[in-house]
C-alpha cells in the first residue's frame, strides 16, 4: 500500500509541475498577443540603441523582419538583448556570431522574424 502511496505522490507533484508550465506558456502566449505593431526594423533598431549596440548594417525585409549586422559587441550582452527582443516578441531566423580579436567579443549578422511568422 505504501508503494501506491508513493506512486500517487509522484503522480501529483508531475501533474503539478505540468500544470505550471502549461500556465507558463498561456501567460507568455498571451504576452506574444500583445505585442508591438510596429515593423520588425524599428522593434529591433530601437532595442539596440536602447542596449547600447551600434547596427552597422540594418536591412528590413518587410515588417516582419529585419537583417542587421553587428561589428563588435560583449558576447554576453549580445546574447541578453536578443533574449530582450525575444521577450519582445522577436525571433531569431538565422545567426552567425563569430569571435573577434578582443577576448569576449563577437561580430554579429543576425536575421530577426516577428515571432509566429513562419520562418525563412
Amino acid at each position: 500500500m505504501r508503494g501506491a502511496a508513493l506512486a500517487n505522490q509522484e503522480a501529483a507533484e508531475r501533474y503539478g509541475d505540468m500544470a505550471r508550465k502549461v500556465a507558463w506558456l498561456k501567460r507568455a502566449e498571451r504576452r506574444a498577443g500583445a505585442r508591438s505593431t510596429l515593423p520588425a526594423e524599428q522593434i529591433v533598431g530601437q532595442s539596440a540603441g536602447e542596449a547600447g549596440f551600434t547596427l552597422d548594417r540594418v536591412q528590413a525585409q518587410g515588417g516582419d523582419r529585419v537583417d542587421i549586422a553587428i561589428a563588435s559587441a560583449r558576447s554576453t550582452a549580445l546574447l541578453g538583448w536578443i533574449q530582450t527582443l525575444e521577450g519582445q516578441g522577436m525571433a531569431v531566423d538565422r545567426a552567425t556570431i563569430t569571435p573577434s580579436g578582443t577576448t569576449g567579443t563577437v561580430s554579429a549578422q543576425i536575421s530577426f522574424r516577428r515571432a509566429g511568422v513562419v520562418g525563412s
